[in-house]
């Protein structure tokens, strides 16, 4: 019997929330698995491991797409979802979860379809084209549109690691919604991205040479994060405490709450002085050391 496992990073959306501009984003070396098979027994079952309520809905949307696409009935399936990546933070993992489902299937039928049609259906299913396509290709990718379409583009990024940040606050999910919503009918905000584009570039330019004082330079005082920062207590004490201890940028990922701290050293203290900071305001914070991913999607198949 066909067995595939399919292993989906993380991504660091939004990027440009602090610099200018939405459509960047960057894989992250935390995983999510997803290990696939076809039945034998004519039924579909799906397994769960981690905290994740969406992980199997998801993975069986993204087989039906694919099965819809190549005009084929779906086949009963063993699944397995191995949940790392921290549900609705900001780092993209409904993605992985619709990523893994497509390529999955597409790899227990004989992969009939190239990536750039997995990315293409991706795309149709999710609202934040920036984190499927990026959980794809890996790397940092840009993400722009034209029309009705959609281009990306992956960009050479120097290697290196990241401390990723969660705080856990109540209710910061809907709060930041409605901070989210009120600012897409801002003028205010809106000349603020326009005028920000060039810290983008400026930002790509950091991370493409592995330039932390660029990188320092152009993501402080980002103009676009103040209201979804202010929802976290302690989080200015924490993001000056990381900087002092070494971290030349700190950056909301996608909505948040997860905060993406980049440094080229000193990463096990940057993360021990973010969860000081964040305890100290009463707040629980868990912490990563991660590399930047940059292969994307991996598959193992055997049978």
């Amino acid at each position: 019997m066909a067995h595939v496992q399919v292993t989906v990073p993380a991504v660091a959306l939004d990027l440009g929330s602090g610099v200018g501009s939405g459509s960047l984003a960057l894989a992250l070396g935390l995983h999510n698995v997803i290990e696939a098979a076809i039945s034998n027994d004519g039924e579909t079952l799906v397994a769960v491991e981690g905290a994740s309520d969406l992980a199997g809905e998801l993975v069986l949307r993204g087989v039906e797409a694919v099965m819809h696409a190549l005009k084929r009935e779906m086949p009963p399936l063993t699944v397995l979802c191995n949940a790392s990546i921290p549900s609705r933070c900001g780092l993209g993992d409904e993605e992985t979860w619709l990523i893994g489902g497509l390529m999955a299937i597409n790899n227990l039928i004989g992969a009939p379809l190239k990536r750039t049609q997995i990315a293409d259906i991706a795309l149709r299913l999710t609202s934040t084209p920036s984190a499927a396509v990026t959980s794809l290709i890996g790397g940092l990718a840009v993400v722009s549109s034209s029309g009705n379409d959609l281009i990306y583009r992956r960009l050479d990024v120097t290697a290196g690691k990241v401390v990723l940040a969660l705080p856990e606050v109540a209710d910061y999910r809907v709060k930041a919604s409605r901070v989210i919503s009120q600012r897409a009918s801002d003028p205010a905000m809106q000349e603020l991205w326009r005028q920000s584009g060039a810290r983008a570039v400026l930002f790509v330019e950091a991370l493409r040479r592995g330039d932390y004082g660029l990188l320092a330079q152009v993501t402080s005082n980002p103009p676009l994060d103040a209201e979804r920062l202010a929802l976290l207590p302690g989080s200015d004490a924490a993001i000056s405490a990381a900087k002092q201890a070494g971290a030349s940028a700190v950056l909301i990922s996608g909505d948040g709450p997860a905060l993406v701290c980049f440094a080229e050293k000193d990463h096990q203290q940057i993360a021990a002085v973010l969860r000081t900071s964040f305890a100290n305001a009463g707040i629980k914070c868990r912490t990563w050391i991660v590399n930047i991913d940059t292969q994307g999607v991996t598959l193992t198949v055997r049978g």
